[in-house]
């Protein structure tokens, strides 16, 4: 037990004064999280993180990094994002989100763990299957669709992404994460919407329920087989439209509608967001809108400012590497935040279509997630210099411009700022279609 629990920690860095390099577990990307010791060092005391910073900042050292580590551990350290706000160094559970220890979590990783070290076919027998195949109330081919679930058989984004270089992998409903298996029918903030407007009002907290468990638990139940009948048409249809298109939603009714148009099934919230389109800021102010995409291991972030009128000020690019989806999104808002400066706004308005990332922004009462502390961190100190600056959240159809230039840059690999009156190319059509559509800000 102690060693499970050690296992899951690691140092977020803050200012490196407090972290080991050779004792303490701080690299998240690497296995134990932890470097060897080179052999002894020369003419150079080199003991705390902090020791691997250029002199006088918080950047990496790349020369010395190459001189003490193999290629992976240097790869691995300069994806780690340095805040330039001043943090301390804190641990972090990594098992969770927000970095927080919960019994929970350290269950569920023990579970995890034991499970991966049983035969392939004591696994399998943990799923009721001869409940699962003799389920008479429910058709053949949504038993087998189920069956490809629970087997990851789906052409989702982290699959294909196995095959095809350089595709997409966040998911295409929230883009606040990669989109696996499990991430589509349980964990994305579209899809638990729907669990919690269902008949059953379920509320995923556990964010380790994987998909096969969670339909391992109906099946394992009296009325199991009812469960999935009410969830077949609150869940499975309105995903699979929105996420697999007309083919998959197919397999459950005769017919499908466009997401937008699922009353019935979808909250009103998202309905409504699904709806909404781009609002003009209020008169002297501009507006941001910043969007990203991500493709292990490569990230883009894109920001576009705009008037009142709609029209174009300026826009900012940026491709680099990072670990994660929330990780890319967030670098967008600290992107949006330097337009912002380079602007020398005194007011004005951030948006953006990740809500995890605007609630980790705007709530400082809660612990923003681990893995874009640090991002966070340096948005916020810049936010106590221009406190009427504001952080909105945004449904894609009104974010499309800067979704344009997002794809454009990752296609493009181009990091610059732009100050033409005239954009770019590639968001030209878009900015004239916000304008056509665009509602008045009532603020």
């Amino acid at each position: 037990m102690r060693h499970a629990v050690k296992d899951g920690y690691c140092w977020s860095i803050g200012d490196g004064k407090k972290i080991c390099i050779w004792e303490e577990p701080w690299i998240p990307s690497l296995p134990g999280f932890r470097v060897e010791r080179p052999p002894l060092i020369e003419g150079r005391s080199i003991f705390w993180v902090c020791d691997l910073f250029r002199h006088g900042s918080k950047a990496w050292d790349e020369e010395l990094l190459t001189t003490l580590f193999d290629s992976v551990a240097v790869q691995a350290i300069l994806k780690i994002k340095m805040p330039e706000a001043d943090v301390p160094d804190e641990i972090i559970w990594t098992k969770t989100i927000n970095g927080q220890f919960t019994t929970k979590s350290l269950y569920r990783s023990l579970t995890v763990s034991q499970a991966s070290s049983s035969s392939v076919s004591s696994s399998s027998d943990s799923f009721p299957w001869s409940t699962f195949w003799k389920c008479k109330h429910i058709s053949p081919r949504v038993l087998y669709f189920i069956w490809r679930v629970i087997n990851n058989a789906l052409a989702v984004r982290h699959n294909t992404c196995k095959f095809i270089p350089d595709a997409l992998s966040d998911c295409p409903l929230c883009y606040s994460a990669t989109e696996t298996t499990d991430h589509l029918f349980v964990h994305c903030p579209f899809t638990q919407a729907l669990w919690f407007a269902s008949p059953l009002s379920l509320i995923i907290e556990d964010e380790n329920l994987t998909v096969k468990d969670l339909i391992s638990s109906w099946f394992s139940s009296p009325h199991g087989s009812h469960l999935i009948m009410v969830q077949r048409s609150f869940i499975w249809e309105p995903v699979c439209c929105g996420a697999f298109g007309r083919h998959a939603a197919l397999i459950f009714k005769d017919y499908t509608e466009p997401i937008e148009d699922i009353d019935s099934s979808a909250p009103n919230s998202i309905t409504h967001l699904s709806n909404a389109n781009w609002i003009r800021p209020t008169p002297s102010d501009i507006k941001i809108n910043v969007d990203a995409a991500y493709t292990t291991p490569f990230a883009v972030a894109a920001a576009i400012a705009r008037d009142m009128n709609g029209d174009f000020v300026s826009c900012m690019t940026s491709y680099f590497e990072t670990s994660s989806p929330i990780e890319a999104k967030t670098t967008a808002f600290l992107l949006g935040v330097k337009l912002a400066k380079n602007l020398h706004l005194n007011r004005g308005f951030i948006e953006g279509d990740s809500l995890q990332v605007v609630k980790a922004i705007n709530d400082v009462s809660t612990n923003a997630p681990w893995r874009i502390r640090a991002t966070v961190a340096d948005i916020l100190q810049f936010r106590r210099t221009v406190p009427e600056l504001r952080f909105d959240f945004v449904p894609r159809k009104a974010n499309s411009v800067a979704h344009a230039l997002a794809q454009f840059t990752f296609t493009s690999r181009i990091s610059d700022w732009w100050m033409d009156p005239h954009p770019p190319d590639c968001i030209v059509d878009s900015i004239n279609l916000d304008k056509s559509n665009s509602l008045i800000s009532s603020d």
